[in-house]
């Protein structure tokens, strides 16, 4: 009795762990490794955000048994319980139902992941992008100066499961914003460099100011020999007549003939 027991338990253990074995040997593993982009790219790493380099050419959706409607995902794990959670679920859990619990979003159809792109430049992910996301699908902005690993992976929307997947990226560390109150402004904190061409700027400023003050002095001073000054001749005496009205008066023209 007891061994039929035992027995009953080892087939239900065998039946339980089955489908997850059968899905496990489904995930095939990419070797692509997702690292942040070169230092070409502006604002590669910021304190919420980051750049990714695309995984093109390196999924083989004909072996996984894409026909044209594989997608790649990204998922950012900001800790290792993430990491974990990420791993343990995606044999036996749906993507739908892992974009409740980690930072899960789309980035493209495997028709832009192929082979037979055409190299038009640099391809980039940005990770965090969008500031207006109010849930884990929608690629919102990562905590400033977390620690974030990242990996694609391809789903079957047939299925909506796990079917490739690269191996997780080594850390990537966002930048920590700083206090304005807490950067030293001392001067003797400066380099012995950045004094010596500070004290030669000044130095220079100082004497272009001072050539500057010398030329416009020697400016006031100087006179143009050219310049003809001529007296003012005026008989204080002589006053030009006006007539008023056309009104003459005897005693004014006796006085001031014309």
């Amino acid at each position: 009795m007891h061994s039929k027991s035992h027995m009953d338990l080892f087939v239900w253990t065998l039946l339980a762990l089955l489908p997850v074995g059968l899905v496990t040997a489904q995930i095939s593993q990419s070797t692509y490794l997702p690292q942040v982009t070169g230092s070409n790219v502006a604002g590669r790493i910021t304190s919420t955000t980051f750049t990714l380099a695309q995984p093109v050419c390196y999924f083989d959706f004909q072996s996984l048994g894409c026909t044209s409607t594989c997608e790649v995902w990204l998922v950012a794990a900001k800790s290792a319980a993430e990491k974990n959670l990420y791993d343990s679920e995606k044999t036996t859990q749906s993507v739908t139902m892992m974009t409740s619990k980690l930072d899960i979003f789309y980035v493209g159809s495997q028709s832009a992941y192929a082979c037979n792109q055409t190299n038009n430049g640099q391809r980039v992910v940005r990770v965090g992008q969008n500031v207006d996301c109010v849930s884990n699908t929608c690629n919102g902005p990562l905590p400033m100066g977390s620690t974030v690993n990242v990996k694609y992976f391809v789903v079957n929307p047939i299925t909506n499961n796990v079917v490739s997947e690269t191996p997780w990226s080594t850390n990537i560390n966002l930048l920590s914003p700083t206090d304005p109150a807490t950067i030293d402004t001392w001067f003797g904190k400066r380099s012995a460099g950045m004094v010596v061409i500070t004290a030669i700027l000044s130095t220079l400023t100082a004497i272009l100011l001072l050539l500057l003050l010398i030329m416009f002095c020697s400016t006031l001073r100087t006179e143009d020999p050219n310049l003809i000054k001529s007296p003012i001749n005026q008989d204080p005496y002589k006053i030009k007549r006006y007539d008023t009205h056309h009104v003459r008066s005897s005693t004014y023209e006796s006085k001031f003939p014309q």
